[in-house]
């Protein structure tokens, strides 16, 4: 007698006991947010699929078992709409709980989307010139910058396996540099962290060996080449120690002009007056 063998015994990526195939539309869910991400099947590995999130850079790709719970199909009339799903909210909540849930749950998805697009725009390694500016007080008691000596620099940006994004730079003054690891909770609206496009603005409170200072930078890339803008405060002489209301001044600047990593760098052209 022939064996028969049945099709639901193949090794094949079934989502919802269906099977599905390379560029098929799914929604999967995100833990951290309980949101749901419109996706595609990028490839296919046994019964796991590659998930590749809508919108976002190939370093976010993720295998997964196509039976997981978390993922669900989409229809091809749907496939087109945007990269976040709404998910449903819990009875029971008063009109004012859902809204906070809502806003909640809406901002945690949209600091993820951030990271992503930050992530996009940012990835790499950069070589450069930082060009710094240090503030002095004028006679007529206005405050000038006065640009220093400018210097080589470089930069990094990479994903690691937490899906963190670690940015890394040396060459000019450490105050300055942005080394630190970003997650969705780092692009916080009430800081000013948020980025769109390819431009951003980021802050960092600095350690007590800066005087509990302030480091806000502001980049923005176009194809090959990014400036990047950091400004660095510092409390004030007559309100040092003052609690979190203490006066902050502007110590210092730095431009950083550079280049993605195999293209020719900018030279340095600190403007006058």
């Amino acid at each position: 007698k022939r064996r028969l063998v049945s099709p639901v015994a193949c090794d094949v990526p079934r989502v919802g006991g269906e099977r599905v195939e390379i560029g098929d539309p799914i929604i999967c869910r995100d833990e951290a947010s309980n949101a749901w991400w419109r996706a595609t099947v990028k490839e296919v590995r046994g019964e796991q699929i590659l998930v590749h999130y809508m919108g976002c850079d190939d370093a976010w790709d993720t295998w997964m078992d196509a039976s997981s719970p978390d993922i669900a199909r989409v229809e091809a009339s749907e496939a087109d709409r945007a990269a976040f799903q709404q998910d449903d909210m819990e009875a029971g909540l008063d009109d004012m709980e859902l809204l906070e849930k809502y806003r909640r749950q809406q901002w945690e998805a949209n600091s993820r989307w951030q990271l992503n697009v930050f992530a996009q725009g940012q990835l790499g390694s950069w070589e450069g010139v930082c060009t710094p500016y240090a503030a002095e007080v004028s006679p007529s008691g206005g405050v000038e910058m006065l640009p220093q000596p400018s210097a080589p620099c470089s930069s990094h940006a990479a994903v690691e396996k937490n899906n963190a994004v670690e940015c890394s730079e040396t060459g000019h003054d450490a105050r300055l540099a942005l080394n630190m690891q970003l997650t969705p909770s780092s692009f916080d609206r009430e800081k000013g962290c948020m980025t769109v496009g390819t431009a951003y603005t980021m802050s960092r409170r600095l350690d007590a060996e800066a005087a509990g200072g302030l480091l806000i930078e502001v980049g923005l890339r176009e194809k090959a080449q990014r400036v990047r803008c950091k400004f660095l405060y510092l409390p004030d002489d007559e309100s040092r120690g003052s609690g979190p209301a203490q006066m902050l001044r502007l110590e210092k600047l730095a431009v950083v002009r550079e280049n993605v990593v195999g293209t020719a760098a900018p030279a340095a052209a600190p403007p006058r007056g």
